[in-house]
């Protein structure tokens, strides 16, 4: 037997085995792509993006082929499940290389860490994009990379040598928001709320996505399709998550804060569908996104909280008063006149000494006004003027919106709150 024709028969076993194992999940679709990309790779050929679309998905050149990305975000999905396989006997890994529609297998040697290490230095690769040669990458990316390394170390002493005492001392590091950070010797784990999305189908193929508040998970979809059904269609789990446009413009506001408020332990990032409840144990927690995103933090931050939230995520009652803070921002691309939208900002202690912040909005709009907040000083010493340097606060803003922007924020509510004392098993109810 040819050494190319062992290849194809350990390809071919691998595949078995994953196959058996149900390691890709129950999505149709997933399934369907890697039996489809299998038996290209066994033939020795590499199918085209329109090709995957038509044979795998359904598509027509009728559906502006060139505009969907249904074929690169399942790529990308089963690329990811992937990576997450163990080797077969002979120490090799079953990868899908960025940029390629083609299945390989290589061993633990040879797994593209270069590619990890410029994917974390220059950014992801598009899944369309063209394949590079590893040689190529070798011979040309890899010195570029090492000169560009040596610089930024370079710069980051003579910046530690020179840079003016003043520039360092960050005024919003003393706010009682985000002071708790800087003091403490436990690590930081930063929260982004992501939701989850699955699929509509209509004569055979995926047609829309849908995120639905009250739909978190695989499962929480499988126990809606017993309760309901969506006008006729047919829905179908796409396991796929998705971040909400707003957080780019959030983290950039906030990151600069956060880091210095840190210091050199930087804060590790997590999705909050990645989020385990052991990390209230062992960690600082900053959350920023919606809060119909807040999953398992949920009840966590509220339990104690004044505001009662409601299970969209798109409202919250003031216990107190009873009275009700309901957005009503529409889409921006279909009315362009002033909405209403709310941000809500929480600081109280963890369970073991650690600090929960958290940084949320109801929609897109109050995401991006309630990060510029609590990363502008003149907004920090309000707030925190009016926290009265509690330990445990929480506050609610009015956020003005005018179509997909917030134009102005009011401060509604501020006040110490009783969160935090829910660690305490004699107050447990």
């Amino acid at each position: 037997m040819s050494s190319d024709d062992s290849a194809r028969e350990r390809l071919r076993a691998f595949a078995e085995t994953v196959r058996t194992s149900g390691s890709l999940g129950k999505s149709v679709q997933i399934n369907r792509l890697f039996d489809f990309l299998v038996e290209s790779s066994l033939a020795a050929r590499t199918p085209k993006e329109i090709e995957i679309a038509q044979e795998v998905f359904g598509l027509s050149p009728s559906d502006h082929l060139g505009q969907d990305a249904t074929v690169r975000m399942s790529i990308h999905r089963l690329r990811k499940k992937l990576e997450n396989l163990p080797p077969n006997r002979e120490g090799e890994h079953l990868v899908l290389p960025r940029g390629e529609y083609r299945l390989q297998l290589r061993s633990d040697v040879d797994v593209d860490a270069a590619g990890l290490a410029a994917e974390a230095f220059f950014g992801k690769t598009d899944d369309a994009g063209t394949p590079r040669r590893q040689t190529r990458y070798n011979m040309l990316v890899r010195p570029v990379l090492a000169i560009c390394v040596l610089g930024i170390i370079v710069l980051a002493v003579l910046m530690a040598w020179f840079w003016p005492l003043s520039l360092t001392r960050d005024a919003r590091l003393a706010s009682a928001f985000w002071k708790p950070l800087t003091h403490s010797a436990i690590p930081t784990a930063l929260i982004v709320g992501d939701r989850y999305a699955f699929g509509e189908v209509e004569n055979g193929r995926v047609v829309r996505q849908v995120v639905d508040p009250l739909v978190t998970s695989s499962e929480d979809l499988d126990r809606y399709l017993l309760n309901h059904k969506r006008d006729g269609a047919q829905v179908v789990d796409l396991n796929q998550f998705d971040l909400p446009a707003a957080m780019a413009p959030a983290l950039v506001s906030i990151m600069p804060v956060l880091n210095r408020a840190t210091g050199d332990a930087k804060a590790r990032a997590i999705t909050s569908s990645r989020f385990t409840t052991d990390m209230l144990k062992t960690h600082n927690i900053v959350y920023i996104g919606l809060l119909s995103d807040l999953r398992d933090l949920r009840e966590p931050i509220f339990d104690r909280s004044g505001f009662a939230l409601m299970p969209t995520g798109n409202a919250i009652v003031d216990r107190r008063s009873g009275r009700r803070f309901e957005a009503n921002w529409a889409d921006p691309s279909k009315e362009r006149m002033l909405r209403r939208d709310y941000a809500y900002v929480a600081s109280f202690p963890g369970p073991f000494g650690n600090r929960i912040l958290v940084i949320a909005g109801m929609n897109d709009p109050g995401l991006v006004e309630v990060a510029q907040i609590v990363s502008r000083q003149a907004d920090l010493a309000i707030l925190t003027g009016k926290a009265s340097e509690k330990s445990a606060f929480e506050a609610l803003y009015e956020i003005r919106t005018f179509g997909p922007s917030g134009v102005a924020n009011r401060l509604i509510i501020v006040r110490p709150t009783q969160a935090g004392r829910q660690w305490d098993a004699t107050l447990q109810r």
